[in-house]
């Protein structure tokens, strides 16, 4: 996600020109329909662009105090939210509305972990830049869904679930976009970053909406995830360890958990992340982005790894006070 803040402090009008231009050019101004392409929201809709568009817009409404910003983070926000279901609050990851493309795709009748992950999260992010409750319920609701629907009969979460709230059995599909599709339990290091799948990510959602909340059932869920997580500690070295992305944001998840909790324990299972990603990704003065990569590569989430390698300096150290605010970092 841009890091609307810092490119603020360099120049106001330019990201006022940029967020502009994402109402202009990914978003039908009638319906708020919205997309990753150009194409004035005739495309995917797809739940994780959706929350960075709600975002950005937030961002501007707070960066300069005009309404229009925040009507807009709205619009968009509520057509997802208008296309749950309303017996469950889950909502779809492509709000199928009419004219939308790929009508009757599988995502847009389930639900997965890029939407309590990135929708969620950037939600949630939206309602703390401008104190909108309506943003944050939305968000806290679709979290509370994920509680508790994911987790039924499964040793790990499901990775998909359809909208009554029942999941996606496996096995996963070997032809066409249907691949794609996290069917059965949800993998927790999912080895391509640009799907449907976002376990770590969703881990943070729980940990910032109690911290935006107060909520103790929300921070029940992260204690939930942060419990999957610390189980696959050895299974993962013994697997070759995963992304340096991984890592970062799982090291970030307890830290910041352990900022919630007062558990002593979060943080000692941040460091043996950081332990193992040290051991398997550490070759001289890099990190590689994967243990069974003999070199650097940015898309493997090298920054994610290094960020959170210094949250946890900085949190053993004593130096929480200092640090910067996670929902503006994210922005």
């Amino acid at each position: 996600m841009p890091p609307w803040p810092l490119l603020h402090r360099a120049d106001l009008a330019a990201v006022e020109r940029e967020i502009g231009q994402i109402w202009e050019w990914h978003v039908d101004h009638d319906t708020g329909q919205c997309g990753r392409h150009p194409d004035r929201g005739g495309g995917c809709s797809f739940a994780m662009t959706a929350g960075e568009f709600v975002a950005a817009f937030a961002f501007l409404h707070r960066a300069t105090g005009r309404p229009e910003p925040l009507e807009r983070a709205l619009r968009v926000a509520r057509v997802h939210w208008q296309a749950r279901d309303r017996a469950t609050d889950l909502i779809p990851n492509q709000a199928e509305m009419e004219g939308a493309a790929f009508k009757g795709r599988f995502d847009c009748h389930t639900t997965d972990t890029s939407i309590s992950g990135l929708w969620c999260s950037r939600l949630l992010v939206a309602a703390q830049l401008t104190g909108n409750d309506e943003l944050r319920d939305m968000a806290v609701a679709e979290l509370k869904a994920f509680m508790r629907h994911q987790w039924q009969g499964a040793t790990r979460p499901w990775g998909q679930l359809n909208l009554d709230g029942t999941p996606v059995p496996g096995p996963r599909a070997t032809e066409g976009y249907e691949r794609s599709a996290p069917r059965g339990e949800l993998d927790l290091w999912p080895a391509y970053w640009a799907g449907y799948e976002y376990p770590q990510e969703t881990a943070l959602a729980y940990v910032w909406s109690h911290r935006l909340t107060g909520d103790p059932e929300l921070l029940g869920g992260a204690q939930r995830w942060a419990r999957a997580f610390a189980a696959d500690l050895d299974r993962l070295r013994a697997a070759g360890g995963t992304y340096a992305q991984h890592y970062g944001t799982v090291i970030s998840f307890f830290i910041e958990l352990h900022r919630e909790s007062g558990d002593r324990a979060d943080l000692d299972t941040a460091r043996a992340f950081a332990d193992q990603a040290l051991d398997l990704l550490h070759a001289r003065r890099l990190f590689r982005g994967h243990s069974a990569k003999p070199y650097y590569e940015a898309v493997d989430g090298v920054g994610f790894l290094c960020y959170g390698l210094l949250q946890l300096v900085e949190e053993l150290r004593g130096l929480a006070t200092d640090r910067l605010d996670p929902f503006t970092l994210n922005l």
